[in-house]
Parts: C-alpha cells; structure tokens; sequence
C-alpha cells in the first residue's frame, strides 16, 4: 500500500483546510495517509483529520512552553525557514512516503521541493491564485520560484483558469486540474445544528463568508453598505462570517460608519450553514480567488450569489451562468446591492440552475478523479 504524506502550513478553519479533509475522506481507505503541519493550531478541521489518519507537527513545542518569553524565542527560532527544514528533513527519513504533496504555499511549498529525499514523487496542489497578490509579485523572487515549481513531477490546480494562468507564467509542463468538491450529504446535516446568531428578522439578508484578510476584501463590502440610502439600509442587513486579521479593522470601521443595525460581524463560527442556508444572497468580495467553494456551499442551501470577477468565481459561476459576477474593484457591489434590494429577481432568478452547477462537483466525481490520479502515479 502506497504512503502519502500530505504537508500544511497548519490546519484551520479556512477553506483549504476543508478541501484537506475531503482529500483525506477519499484516500484514506485506499493508502496510508499521513498528514504534517508545520504549525500547531488547533481548530475543527484538525479534528476531522484526526479521525481518519495520523496528523504529526514538526512545531511540537508551541503548546508545551508556558513561560511567555520561552514561547517567543521559540516562535522566532522556529519561523525560520532552515529550523523547518532540517526538522522536515528528520522526519521523512522515518516516514519514507511513496508520495508527498504539498497542500499548501510558501513555506511548506519550497519546503518539499527541496527536499534532499528526490527519490520520491513531488506534487504541489495549488489552491489560490497568489498570483494576482501583489505582495507575492513584488517580494517574491520569480526565477527561484519557477525553478521551485520545476522540481515538482506534477502540480495540481483547482480550476482550469488557475491552471493556466500558471502554465503561462511558468512555463509548467506538467500539470492536473482537480476541481474542488462539494459535500451535500455534511451540509445538509450541518445546517440543521442551532447557531449562536440569528439572521435579522423581516429584511433582506446579505451574507459574506471567508477569513478575514486583506484578500477577501471585505472592506469593499463595508464601503457599498454605508452609501445605502437611510430607507434601504432599513430594508436589508449584511452578516459577515469570520476572523482573522482585519477584524478589528473592520469593526472600526462599523463603528466609524454607524453600522451596528445594518452590519454584523460574528467572528469565527464552526458552523456557518444554519446562518447560510436562511440567508437571501452571499456575497464574495474577493480580489483573488483560485477556486470558489463558498459559493457552490450557498447553491447547496439554495442561496443565490453575487461574486466579484476572480478566476475561481468566473469558473464556479462559469463566467455568469450560475450568479452575478461584478468588476473586481473597490466600488463593485455599489450599484448591485441596491439593485437587489429593489429586485429580488435579479439574483433568483438563478436558483433554478443550481442542481446542473453542483452535479459537476460531485463528490463522487471527485473521488473516483482523485483515486484514479493516486494510482497512476
């Protein structure tokens, strides 16, 4: 039986972490799945994967030290990226996997890569489109990285834009495009459970799912709600689901604008589908997004969506025919969001749709795509 050891960066509540624990649903009947973070944070999906195969982390102390300045040389030692090498080197000489894939960016990605252990296949599963982040482009050095990317046997990507977007930038020679795919059988058992919040009563609810970084743009959202007419943002109220670094930002910036009846922000949630499924319409703000899992989630609960245009919302959407897809700028949702307001119909009418969209990210698709690719390795 073949030993694949899939590497993270760490395991949270994002959506990577979710596509990790289907990868793990499948193979972990088929080969010896092994799963390693770099980092120690402990979260829901953590928990998911423990139940079908090993998690190990080469960050074994973070949780251990008590003294708080102990705890901070710790980190500062270990964020470095040839501590993690030499801890990743010592750990795949016991393990010996057949395959390893990275499942993650920087480091886990130049990691593996580099990896002395070459005698094994490489595959690199790219999930977002940091390509379009400007930070990456600027700081990143583009020849190092496409000779990282050379030293993978394949490279997986979640969306045929996002392949080809890379192919072009890189040169890659060999590629797979595996969509991402959407549980309905766990949705529909977790939309059922009790949430803490309530969706506001009698008005039109907008929802915004994601974690809250400077790529989800949630800002934008913020903006276009805070011109609404005094009439309009009594009729409608915008949820937003998450944490993560702009929080504290964004509350601010509620507060700034006084948004407290017309905004709420929940912080992270374990569960957001009895919020989403009672929801009007989700919105995704994103400037960069190299799938879009979130959306297909709102089509399961039968909620209509209105994105902006990334390369993963243009294929989910498939450049319009299952939502709305509005300009990726700073102003996008300005006009839409009142023009639903006034005309429900106008993201509805794409309810009818939803069936066709999902039925092309099965689950059964994505095992039977996903087993095949493993064993013809």
């Amino acid at each position: 039986m073949k030993t694949v050891l899939i590497v993270v960066n760490y395991i949270s509540g994002g959506g990577l972490e979710r596509v990790l624990v289907d990868v793990v649903n499948v193979l972990s009947s088929h080969v010896n799945v092994r799963v390693l973070s770099l980092y120690d944070i402990r979260s829901t999906y953590l928990l998911e994967v423990e139940q079908k195969v090993k998690v190990d982390t080469l960050d074994k102390y973070r949780y251990k030290i008590k003294n708080r300045l102990l705890k901070a040389l710790y980190s500062r030692l270990y964020d470095k990226l040839f501590i993690q090498r030499f801890l990743f080197e010592r750990y795949i000489k016991r393990l010996l996997p057949d395959i390893q894939i990275a499942f993650a960016e920087n480091p886990t990605l130049e990691i593996i890569a580099t990896s002395n252990f070459a005698l094994w296949k490489k595959i690199a599963w790219i999930h977002t489109d940091f390509l379009s982040d400007q930070n990456f482009i600027l700081n990143v050095n583009q020849q190092v990285f496409k000779k990282i990317l050379s030293l993978y046997n394949d490279i997986i990507f979640v969306s045929k834009g996002l392949e080809l977007k890379f192919r072009n930038q890189y040169e890659l020679q060999s590629t797979t495009c595996l969509f991402n795919t959407i549980d309905l059988h766990r949705i529909n058992v977790l939309k059922n459970e009790n949430s803490s919040y309530l969706l506001k009563s009698g008005c039109i609810n907008f929802i915004a799912i994601g974690r809250l970084a400077k790529e989800k743009a949630f800002c934008r959202l913020l903006s276009s709600f805070s011109k609404l007419s005094a009439k309009q943002k009594i009729s409608c109220h915008l949820t937003i689901i998450g944490g993560g670094s702009d929080f504290q930002s964004l509350q601010e910036y509620v507060d700034k604008k006084n948004l407290h009846d017309t905004v709420t922000l929940t912080g992270n949630l374990p569960n957001p589908y009895p919020l989403l499924k009672n929801a009007d319409v989700l919105l995704q703000s994103s400037t960069y997004e190299g799938f879009g899992l979130v959306l297909l989630e709102a089509m399961a609960l039968n909620v209509p969506v209105v994105a902006t245009r990334t390369i993963g919302a243009t294929d989910v959407l498939d450049n319009g025919k299952y939502g709305i897809l509005v300009e990726n700028s700073d102003d996008a949702f300005d006009d839409i969001i009142p023009a639903i307001i006034n005309d429900r119909s106008k993201v509805d009418k794409f309810k009818p749709l939803f069936t066709e969209c999902l039925k092309k990210y099965s689950f059964q698709k994505f095992e039977y795509k996903l087993l095949k690719y493993i064993q013809n390795i």
